[in-house]
């Protein structure tokens, strides 16, 4: 009882970023990635012929995995030096932004190829 008087601390809620956002955002992501590849080799989104040459498949959905994960990835560990940054809706907060940049440039990509034929 040493202070009865000072005012107590009120702690304030800290807000927790969607973890199922960040998932599907980061889903979301791949599959626009993987999409943007195959149209831009092939002219079409997607074809089920691809089922047939695994090495073909696995190729393109690595390069979809490396081109929609790789920078978040990176960023997570940059940002995880920082000790204010060691939380999870940081983390959540770095894939969301990264996510809808990549959606983004990946759906810009698509339309330029659209655009050009024979690219």
């Amino acid at each position: 009882m040493e202070n009865e008087s000072a005012p107590k601390k009120a702690k304030i809620p800290i807000k927790q970023t969607s973890l199922p956002l960040a998932i599907i955002l980061a889903l979301a992501a791949y599959l626009v990635t993987f999409c943007t590849m195959f149209y831009q080799d092939y002219g079409v989104i997607f074809s089920a012929v691809l089922f047939d040459h695994p090495a073909a498949f696995s190729e393109y959905l690595a390069g979809a995995l490396g081109g929609s994960l790789i920078f978040p990835v990176i960023h997570v560990g940059i940002a995880s030096f920082f000790k204010s940054k060691r939380n999870p809706s940081s983390r959540r907060n770095i894939f969301i932004g990264w996510s809808i940049a990549i959606i983004f440039i990946q759906l810009v990509l698509f339309v330029v190829a659209i655009g050009t034929p024979g690219l």
